[in-house]
């Protein structure tokens, strides 16, 4: 297929008209064998969007190839078998061929758009849980996604809304829609949420030091306060102690002096001879 890249896409398509049209007719002990050419189909059409440097017009045909084929939702030309194997496979084939390169918000958005349309309008039940099990339950759960999904869960979020108000959908899949909007729509916000944080907490911490320095400067003018009151209250009293020894030396020389007057002021007693 990156043989011939100009033509590479229409080449996929080819691919999975033939194999649909031919897929009855196979032996089943050769089915293994095509069930691995459809993986490798699947390898080299990420790489070939890989060396495209994700070019979003590139994305869009691949999402639109894998949405009208394989994912086909009309019953007559369904292939249950090719259906299944690559909603199984799908986005493991996608973490795998990549494995540490990056892809953007939009074009895995792209890649995932088909089944959230072949959600709201398949009709077989099997196929239903396979999608919901081995795509967006695994989006969820997986760590390569986890980490790469709240980027685009919003969009899938609002795709999701989107197709559970029209008329088409089948009316046991529009409850499973709905529970999906709202389970993507949540993952977006913790993204949101860390930005918020790094935000505030900036203003929260200063906040914080500002009122711990009031505290400390609080507390140390009370405890000023009370070392100003001490040393007052021991003041007074080295200044009261040393007048009240004053005053007891007056009141004890006044008490001499007042004997002494007493003593010469007596009438002096002469005895008669």
């Amino acid at each position: 297929m990156n043989s011939f890249r100009p033509s590479g896409l229409p080449y996929l398509r080819m691919f999975f008209v033939t194999l649909m049209r031919e897929w009855t007719g196979i032996d089943r002990l050769r089915m293994d064998k095509y069930y691995l050419l459809i993986k490798k189909f699947l390898e080299e059409t990420v790489k070939y969007l890989v060396l495209r440097n994700w070019n979003q017009k590139d994305v869009e045909k691949v999402s639109k190839i894998i949405g009208e084929l394989p994912l086909c939702v009309d019953e007559e030309k369904l292939v249950f078998g090719v259906a299944s194997y690559i909603t199984e496979q799908y986005l493991d084939v996608i973490k795998n061929t990549l494995q540490d390169q990056e892809i953007d918000a939009n074009s895995l958005f792209l890649l995932i758009r088909p089944y959230i349309s072949y959600l709201a309008t398949c009709p077989n039940t099997i196929l239903t849980q396979k999608v919901y099990t081995n795509v967006f339950k695994q989006l969820t759960e997986d760590d390569y996604f986890k980490e790469r999904i709240p980027h685009c869960s919003l969009n899938i979020s609002q795709k999701f809304e989107e197709l559970s108000s029209k008329s088409q959908v089948i009316d046991r899949n529009r409850k499973l829609l709905n529970q999906l909007a709202l389970k993507f729509q949540q993952l977006s916000v913790p993204a949101a949420l860390n930005e918020e944080e790094q935000t505030v907490t900036p203003a929260a911490d200063e906040e914080a030091v500002s009122t711990d320095n009031a505290q400390k400067t609080s507390a140390s003018e009370a405890s000023q306060d009370q070392e100003e009151e001490q040393n007052g209250q021991e003041e007074a009293e080295t200044t009261i102690e040393p007048t009240r020894g004053i005053l007891k030396r007056k009141k004890s020389q006044t008490g001499e002096r007042k004997k002494k007057r007493l003593s010469f002021s007596q009438p002096l007693q002469i005895g008669r001879t």
